[in-house]
């Protein structure tokens, strides 16, 4: 008897537990919720607020404080072809009817230069809102482009010997563990809104900012299919530092997913087009004069500003011979365009890969770079994270990281404010620098290729892994 009423009480509270969950409202589904931890829900819900939040602290800095005046003096930030310093002496010029590129100190873009000319004649708030929201727009640039290449990821093809990998995002992933090195694009666009190099960089009202819009909508509008608007954009930050060019072999490899008939003549030929016009444009700007050539892309070219940066031409140039000076020119640019099409071929499978070593290759090797550089390849790489896997030096580089941070800072005090050491403290800085985006360029690399490698030799799958 007590063992059928214990029966009877048991199927009565499960008949109400029933009847009360019935009557709770369930909760929907998220898409690709197999795919994401549950704890990484409300992570992603506050990274979605991560381009306003910084759009936001943009402005606050720019309005409350006196950093954009200290950044804009910092040579991390302000080189002689990008600093604000530079512009507003252009600016003075320009306003008074002298050609701005007759002094030897303006080397920035005539239509750069006439965008700053307009904003000058409306309230200097104006001025602050236009970088911020430069920024803004390549974040949301960028958390496009990782929302497309996460489609890309989730298509690609995997040789079904052997076990699969257990990064791989595809269905035929049996042992796939849910979560691991996936690109989350809110994630990703915040890490580029909350950079300290992109804001330090955006507060020093560097014109990178606007090269790193164009790339990122380059970048983007390619992912589209959107041959026109790549071209343009690719136009534009080729038109504003000259070195972006180098990402035309990226850009026309993601253009060729979405687009069946060949495609490298009609962008080259809409790249050349709309250089044309912007060159065109620049002529008619500046009186039917093409001063403004030499004065931009030969300065790029030519270096011939050896103002202290992060790079390496600066001090090799103070260094040399003259008569050694043009034979050394010649092979550094030659070393940034020899990289392009090698680096492009090699890695056709994965273009978004290639743009990112291209943009490492660059922040090492241009003639004037700055932090605002490392924070564009950084963020490409944020694209990538499935080659983290097979990285060797990851924990090396986070250490060496925060030391390229603050070494070259410190030194270049010494020298210049303490008068404690010279030249070649900060230059030995830039060394370790540059060897360590070499060391990331080389890891990063060989990890690719590895992965590219067990992606098409299925049975051996690991086995290089376990063994190496």
């Amino acid at each position: 008897m007590e063992h059928l009423t214990s029966r009877g009480k048991s199927s009565f509270a499960s008949l109400v537990s029933r009847t009360v969950l019935s009557q709770v409202p369930s909760i929907p589904k998220q898409k690709n919720a197999h795919l994401v931890p549950p704890s990484s829900f409300h992570l992603l819900r506050i990274l979605k607020h991560g381009i306003i939040f910084g759009f936001v602290l943009r402005i606050l800095v720019f309005t409350l404080t006196d950093a954009p005046d200290f950044m804009e003096e910092r040579f991390e930030i302000s080189t002689p072809v990008t600093g604000f310093k530079r512009m507003k002496e252009g600016l003075f010029l320009f306003r008074n009817g002298i050609d701005p590129y007759e002094g030897g100190l303006f080397h920035q873009a005539p239509l750069l230069l006439l965008l700053f000319h307009l904003l000058s004649k409306f309230p200097s708030v104006l001025n602050p809102v236009v970088f911020a929201t430069a920024d803004a727009i390549s974040s949301l640039a960028l958390i496009r482009i990782a929302r497309l290449k996460l489609k890309l990821q989730r298509n690609e093809q995997w040789k079904p010997r052997g076990p699969p990998l257990w990064d791989e995002i595809g269905e035929h992933s049996a042992n796939r563990k849910d979560g691991n090195l996936q690109i989350f694009p809110e994630l990703v666009s915040t890490l580029y809104s909350l950079n300290p190099l992109i804001v330090a960089g955006c507060l020093g009202r560097s014109s990178v900012v606007f090269n790193n819009v164009a790339v990122m909508c380059a970048l983007y509008y390619a992912m589209r299919g959107k041959r026109t608007l790549s071209m343009l954009s690719l136009a534009l930050a080729t038109y504003f530092s000259l070195y972006p060019v180098v990402l035309f072999g990226p850009c026309v490899l993601l253009l060729a997913v979405r687009n069946k008939l060949p495609v490298v003549a009609t962008c080259a030929a809409s790249f050349l087009c709309f250089m044309a016009l912007l060159l065109y444009l620049s002529y008619e700007l500046m009186g039917r004069s093409w001063n403004f050539i030499f004065a931009t892309y030969g300065v790029i070219l030519s270096a011939p500003d050896l103002t202290p940066n992060i790079g390496l031409w600066w001090y090799f140039n103070i260094e040399i011979f003259d008569e050694f000076r043009l034979f050394f020119l010649g092979v550094f640019n030659l070393l940034i365009v020899c990289f392009a099409l090698p680096v492009t071929v090699r890695m056709k499978t994965n273009p978004l890969f290639a743009a990112y070593i291209l943009s490492l290759i660059l922040a090492v090797t241009k003639s004037y770079p700055s932090i605002l550089d490392i924070g564009l390849y950084m963020s490409l790489f944020s694209l990538n994270p499935e080659v983290m896997k097979y990285m060797r030096h990851t924990v090396t580089l986070l250490f060496v990281t925060p030391v390229c941070v603050m070494l070259p800072p410190t030194f270049h005090y010494l020298w210049i404010y303490q008068g404690r050491a010279n030249s070649n403290f900060l230059y030995a800085a830039t060394l370790v620098v540059g060897a360590a985006q070499v060391v990331l360029l080389i890891d990063s690399s060989i990890a690719h290729l590895r992965r590219e490698w067990e992606r098409v030799n299925g049975e051996w799958r690991g086995v290089a892994a376990r063994h190496s």
